[in-house]
């Protein structure tokens, strides 16, 4: 079992999911994108503060890429990462899929695969929130309760963005990302 310091990634190249087998753990799991209470650990997580390619996968259209490019900037300028879309170069790497999908679900992250799936027949902001919060279970957050607070991992979100306390979440889990006192302010 890997620690939430641990990197697993896989190959792109040896993946490819089918959206109806995630369609079908998602009903198992009720709705979205698993379970809104479990605390468990994921099995595969990424470390933000490394070099971490989000890799969309062959066939996916530009407005696709456009909302996972906004969802990859919301992260880098929320937490100060430094994720890159595509990077040929950099070892791990989160495939990205859009698929068709059920209208209840809107993402999923397989912790088992260390893959995202968006549901492409959401609209580009929905598409961007998605892909952003399935980044953030990749990283090792899980749902937060919108009654506690509003939070890009609020089960099902569609609207909220990254906010201070997600930063905070994330920072907790990856104390390296923090910027140091010496990191002038950008």
């Amino acid at each position: 079992m890997l620690n939430r310091y641990s990197l697993s990634f896989r190959s792109p190249r040896h993946i490819h999911c089918s959206l109806a087998a995630l369609i079908a753990l998602g009903l198992a799991a009720l709705s979205g994108c698993g379970d809104a209470a479990s605390d468990a650990p994921f099995d595969t997580v990424f470390n933000p503060c490394e070099p971490l390619a989000i890799v969309a996968q062959a066939g996916t259209r530009p407005e696709q890429l456009e909302s996972l490019d906004a969802a990859i900037a919301m992260w880098n300028q929320a937490a100060g990462l430094k994720l890159v879309r595509d990077g040929a170069d950099i070892e791990a790497q989160i495939p990205v899929y859009f698929e068709d999908g059920a209208p209840f679900m809107h993402g999923f992250y397989s912790q088992d695969l260390g893959t995202v799936t968006v549901n492409q027949k959401l609209n580009a902001r929905e598409r961007t929130i998605t892909a952003a919060h399935e980044l953030g279970h990749a990283f090792g957050l899980h749902h937060i309760d919108a009654a506690a607070r509003p939070s890009i991992m609020n089960h099902g979100n569609l609207s909220r963005e990254i906010s201070a306390e997600d930063v905070e979440m994330l920072h907790s889990l990856w104390p390296q990302c923090q910027p140091s006192e010496d990191t002038p302010n950008a």
